[in-house]
């Protein structure tokens, strides 16, 4: 393959089970494409790119163009987004020890930002740590997972339909329930939120049924009792945001972000 849309491939980076990424180059600029692998995989794509494409915010990658492309497998969706210089959130997660935990949450702040701005659009993104980009203290959100496998309906399913991981769902998500909101991102981002800052998962199990059990019926532990330094007001933040039940959440990610930024003052 030498072009996809305008841009000539300059490099293949990642081949996944449902999409390929590419390095493109057109007259002007660098773009990362994505493309799916096959047409059942267009509508997901197209999903994926129409929510990134509806805002425009620091913390959320430009897409440059949107399209489909005739290729050996068929007719295959693909959108090309700014190039982003910098870390993956999940490799600065991993040294999670050095980093100081005002920083820490400065980083979480400016994504609930680029989060509520895609809720605003009307989109739930469930980010995770692979689909973010870290810079000189800058975030973008590179990804969203804006369109959910139908297959949904149980938590068994997620084993049956060969599911090799749980992101960061809800138990909204987990169960299927149809009328998805922002409320997911609240339970996300706490859980995020919970890792990063502790360096442990909650919900670490050895596969995704025992992961999706343990997310609908166990309570995180304390966060203070495996995070050194943390203030009382992160621990209440973050267990509201992990309630099982989304009415007991914050209600937005706005308001998620706005206690961070509370809990940060006297850090």
């Amino acid at each position: 393959m030498k072009n996809i849309g305008s841009y000539q491939i300059v490099e293949k980076l990642e081949q996944a089970a449902t999409y390929t990424l590419y390095v493109g180059q057109d007259a002007q600029r660098t773009a990362m494409i994505r493309l799916s692998n096959t047409p059942e995989w267009n509508e997901q794509v197209m999903a994926k790119g129409a929510a990134l494409a509806s805002v425009r915010h620091p913390a959320v990658v430009e897409i440059y163009e949107q399209g489909t492309q005739r290729e050996n497998a068929g007719t295959l969706a693909y959108f090309a987004a700014e190039w982003v210089e910098g870390e993956v959130l999940a490799e600065l997660m991993e040294r999670h020890g050095e980093i100081p935990l005002k920083e820490k949450l400065e980083l979480l702040i400016k994504l609930c930002e680029g989060v509520h701005a895609l809720n605003g659009a009307g989109h739930v993104c469930l980010c995770t740590p692979d689909d973010v980009k870290v810079k000189d203290g800058a975030v973008k959100i590179t990804d969203v997972h804006a369109k959910l496998p139908q297959f949904l309906h149980t938590s068994a399913r997620v084993i049956q339909k060969g599911m090799k991981r749980i992101p960061f769902w809800s138990p909204e998500v987990i169960s299927g329930t149809k009328d998805r909101d922002r409320r997911e991102d609240v339970f996300a981002l706490g859980l995020l939120t919970y890792v990063f800052v502790s360096g442990q998962d909650p919900y670490k199990a050895v596969n995704p049924i025992e992961r999706a059990q343990k997310v609908l019926n166990e309570m995180a532990p304390p966060l203070c009792g495996v995070a050194t330094d943390c203030p009382a007001a992160l621990e209440a933040t973050v267990k509201k945001s992990l309630k099982k039940d989304r009415e007991l959440r914050q209600q937005t990610v706005r308001e998620f972000g706005a206690e961070l930024r509370l809990a940060a003052v006297n850090l």
